[in-house]
């Protein structure tokens, strides 16, 4: 199959990071802006951070004096029930007792810090109870004062650093924004053209190299230009290509169809290097491997995620290749048109026309057709939507070059009405010429659907050549009229005659027809 596609190339989107160090200085304040309040946060992070440690280590503290408190509670009751029964049993009266564990003096001065100085030896005498408790009834409350004043510090600095965390989220948001700006200059977002508008641009240029041939092509080739030229094998698709320049319904529809496919192999090929030279043409032979690949992912969903990010990379590194790249398009049309008015000018009929008056109009005619043509090659590759110009059929079983010789297939070709054909009753349908190209569109301009397509142009076909040319008595026995109205039979270097074989792909119902040369 010969399918012809608009891009491939390298990975040079990497080279964005580049373009965005020279942004603007309200980037650079942006980013000095972001930097400093990350930087505060950070700080803010760490002091709130030593704050819970220090709450923490209180929070333990007061646990551990609230039970402390409790044990010595529970110590000063045991050791009061011993006074008393050591009193009872030394028959002291309880008044003695009682007095025995009232704090005196000494012990209310010399009692300090929890638990180091709590309890004084002081002969028989025992530290009050009471003064333990009440210094940590006071240390208490000194830690609780505590937690309260690092609890309302610890809110106050939680939200200033809410405040500013909410403006270095704004900050940032901005800062993004202007870096999509920046890349909508920088790169190409896709071009954006409806069905419609591709459509009529591809019959406006089929109608400019139709006016062309018409104008500098009025009448048939006699037979040995027409020979000249099957022997250039410029028509190397056509079943005979030196009879069916010289029948008066095909000969100018031939060319036509000449003009297209040298369109096809110079400028809409994947492996043309008219776009970008070489880099481009490696750039477009890559884009069909990764849509090999991406083709033979099983999960729709997955396929599509990928077919969707390969085409924003494509588009944007077409931009970049094009940005970059040294290579001359002019240059390039130029040399395309010269080299289609070297072989066309071999047929430019001398009854009509002197080669001198003819070729400076065929040169302009031809650069506007061949800039026309790189303007939709130019939409295509710039586009979202993935265009593939075909100029062959696109359902298996597929066929290479020669490009004739296959059944006709109603939902991807369409009959050329300007050439009236003799029709064969109870036969498919075998086309021997494809006139012009046709277009296969697959997802859209925004970058969605490529789980669909459709055939925006359909190929413009001839088949069953051989009854017309039978009709015709182009067979290579018959008398041929010279453009100067003398009769002179024909030479078998001047006509060809028909033989079909079947192909290797007899079983697909492809017939490949074949030259020969009689005699």
């Amino acid at each position: 199959m010969t399918t012809f596609r608009h891009d491939a190339g390298p990975d040079l989107s990497r080279s964005f990071n580049s373009q965005e160090n020279g942004s603007s200085p309200r980037t650079q304040e942006l980013l000095g802006r972001i930097s400093d309040g990350i930087r505060g946060n950070k700080i803010l992070e760490g002091e709130n951070e030593r704050l819970e440690a220090e709450n923490q280590i209180l929070r333990e503290q007061n646990e551990e004096l609230m039970e402390t408190k409790t044990s010595l509670r529970r110590g000063l009751d045991d050791l009061g029930r011993v006074v008393e029964d050591m009193g009872q049993k030394s028959g002291r009266p309880k008044e003695s007792i009682d007095k025995m564990r009232q704090p005196t003096a000494a012990t209310n001065q010399d009692s300090g810090w929890f638990p180091r100085n709590l309890f004084r030896n002081t002969g028989n005498s025992q530290v009050s109870r009471d003064t333990g408790v009440n210094a940590l009834l006071t240390e208490n409350t000194k830690c609780k004062k505590r937690i309260q004043e690092l609890t309302a510090e610890n809110r106050e600095m939680s939200q200033t650093v809410a405040e500013q965390a909410s403006q270095i989220r704004k900050q940032r948001a901005e800062f993004a924004q202007e870096l999509d700006d920046l890349r909508d200059k920088a790169f190409a977002k896709g071009v954006k053209l409806s069905d419609t508008e591709i459509q009529t641009k591809w019959k406006m240029l089929g109608f400019s190299i139709r006016q062309f041939v018409s104008e500098y092509f009025p009448e048939p080739l006699d037979g040995h230009t027409a020979h000249l030229l099957a022997q250039k094998r410029l028509f190397t698709w056509l079943p005979q290509p030196a009879m069916t320049l010289q029948a008066p319904m095909l000969y100018q529809v031939t060319l036509e169809s000449w003009i297209w496919h040298f369109l096809c192999f110079r400028i809409f090929d994947s492996h043309s290097s008219f776009w970008a030279g070489e880099v481009g043409k490696a750039f477009r032979i890559q884009c069909d491997q990764f849509r090999e690949t991406i083709a033979n992912i099983h999960s729709p969903t997955s396929r599509d995620a990928a077919a969707e990010k390969f085409h924003d990379w494509r588009v944007r590194s077409a931009d970049l290749i094009s940005a970059l790249s040294n290579h001359d398009e002019a240059s390039s049309t130029a040399l395309l048109v010269r080299e289609m008015v070297a072989l066309l000018e071999l047929a430019i009929p001398s009854t009509y026309f002197t080669r001198s008056d003819a070729l400076p109009g065929m040169q302009q005619d031809l650069l506007d057709i061949v800039q026309n043509a790189a303007h939709l090659a130019g939409i295509f590759r710039a586009s979202k939507a993935d265009f593939q110009v075909f100029i062959t059929r696109i359902k298996l079983p597929l066929v290479t070059p020669p490009s004739f010789g296959f059944p006709f297939d109603a939902e991807t070709m369409e009959l050329f009405k300007d050439v009236p054909l003799v029709t064969m009753e109870g036969t498919m349908p075998v086309v021997d010429l494809v006139v012009s190209p046709g277009i296969l569109k697959t997802g859209s301009a925004d970058g969605t659907n490529y789980n669909s397509d459709r055939v925006l142009v359909k190929l413009q076909t001839l088949y069953n050549l051989r009854p017309v040319l039978e009709l015709l008595h182009y067979d290579g026995t018959q008398q041929q009229v010279h453009r100067g109205g003398q009769e002179a039979p024909m030479s078998a270097e001047d006509g060809y005659t028909m033989k079909e074989e079947q192909s290797a792909e007899a079983g697909a119902g492809v017939i490949v027809v074949k030259q020969e040369l009689e005699g």
